[in-house]
């Protein structure tokens, strides 16, 4: 008996699996960029802490939260369930969004000690959203496509920043907060529900999917709450 046709069938099913899942996952930590790397479009020209460049005072201390929760990370991630990783999701984003509008409204130099937290925050992301596609068969693509979103991202919302200073005159301080309201409105114009479960019968992916359908809309509207 010939199998090649489910063989052609499985590899179909994995490339619309890669495409689902990996784009996913590069759209979601995409989007933690909006909410870490935004404030490196502004200079705070002129302004100075402790003796130090205030910019380079504000980068070192988000990046101290930052490592801080990659440590927390080695345990917490391994110990996180399933069902909870939208929930943690959730939460990280609440704290990095509140950090960033204490960044905007809080006199010097407790906003930036508010940095610190919006590190802390979004240290773990990484390690949550890669849980989603690990212990696969197609994982190697799937973090391929999950890495590109660390050029992509950054790259984006530093772009996303100035165009905001320079064109709707938002000040550097506030910036970073009101690009994440930009992304919330965004994210939720843009949300789509669509299903790949008749496809997944044929293979077993169903619950698969199912899981990854929840981490991509979720990904579209990821701001919104």
């Amino acid at each position: 008996m010939n199998f090649s046709f489910i063989r052609d069938r499985r590899s179909f099913s994995d490339f619309i699996f890669i495409l689902w899942a990996g784009g996913a996952a590069l759209l979601s930590y995409s989007l933690v960029y909006a909410l870490r790397k935004p404030f490196t479009a502004a200079t705070f020209d002129g302004l100075s802490i402790w003796g130090m460049d205030y910019k380079v005072v504000v980068t070192i201390t988000q990046i101290l939260g930052y490592l801080l929760a990659k440590f927390i990370g080695i345990k917490l991630i391994s110990e996180l369930k399933g069902q909870h990783r939208l929930k943690f999701i959730l939460g990280a984003i609440v704290l990095a969004e509140l950090a960033l509008v204490g960044f905007a409204i809080l006199p010097s130099p407790g906003n930036i000690f508010a940095m610190f937290f919006n590190g802390l925050a979004l240290g773990c992301m990484w390690g949550v959203i890669f849980s989603f596609i690990e212990g696969r068969r197609v994982t190697d693509m799937l973090a391929s496509l999950l890495g590109i979103s660390m050029v992509i991202g950054s790259g984006a919302a530093k772009s996303l920043g100035l165009f905001v200073m320079d064109h709707w005159q938002v000040s550097e301080f506030l910036m970073p907060a009101f690009i994440g309201i930009c992304v919330a409105i965004s994210a939720k114009t843009f949300r789509r529900r669509q299903g790949f479960e008749s496809r997944a019968d044929d293979f077993g992916w169903k619950a698969t999917l199912g899981f990854i359908q929840k981490l991509y809309a979720f990904s579209l509207y990821y701001f919104s709450r």
